[in-house]
């Protein structure tokens, strides 16, 4: 159950297949898009997210991510991130400001979306977090007790954890800043 939610919200949410919702969004912009309420929760959360930072979380910076080499599955931008598709030489873009999502409209009555014209969403962080809670309550809602859910990164568990010590979790550590982490 949770492998197929994990595929069904990869595939509507990414930004790297031409029919994802996200993608429809994006080339939408300008014109209100009805979507499902699991993804209208998403972008609502996105821009939260947005305002709260003051606009440091800015899911609008994807058309610089683009520009920069960022147009492809994370894979293949490390492995070839100096030469674009043809195997010519990148330049790096200038950077310029994202627009933010102050012009966003999201209509919850009928659970829809206008993005400004020049505004595109990348919604990846907040996307696999947003997934990782999803998937964890569907595991939860079906009666599971001890549950752990991990996306690249994203974490959440519940239940007391898998024996009487709780979950424990490692971190990378690569300056030697964490100190007196405890278990919660």
């Amino acid at each position: 159950r949770a492998s197929a939610r994990l595929t069904d919200l990869d595939r509507r949410w990414t930004r790297f297949r031409a029919n994802s919702e996200l993608r429809q969004l994006n080339q939408s912009a300008g014109r209100p898009v009805l979507v499902p309420p699991d993804t209208f929760a998403l972008v609502l959360a996105a821009q939260a997210a947005w305002q709260a930072t003051g606009g440091r979380f800015d899911p609008t910076v994807l058309h610089a991510m683009e520009a920069n080499g960022y147009d492809r599955d994370f894979a293949l931008v490390q492995d070839h991130d100096d030469v674009d598709d043809a195997g010519a030489a990148r330049t790096p873009v200038e950077p310029t400001a994202s627009p933010g999502l102050a012009g966003v409209d999201l209509d919850p009555v009928l659970s829809s979306v206008t993005l400004p014209r020049g505004v595109a969403l990348d919604l990846g962080g907040i996307g696999k977090g947003h997934t990782t809670d999803l998937v964890l309550d569907d595991l939860v809602a079906a009666g599971c007790t001890d549950v752990c859910v991990s996306l690249g990164g994203d974490l959440r568990v519940h239940g007391p954890g898998p024996d009487s010590a709780g979950w424990w979790v490692s971190l990378d550590d690569p300056v030697g800043t964490l100190v007196g982490l405890s278990q919660g």
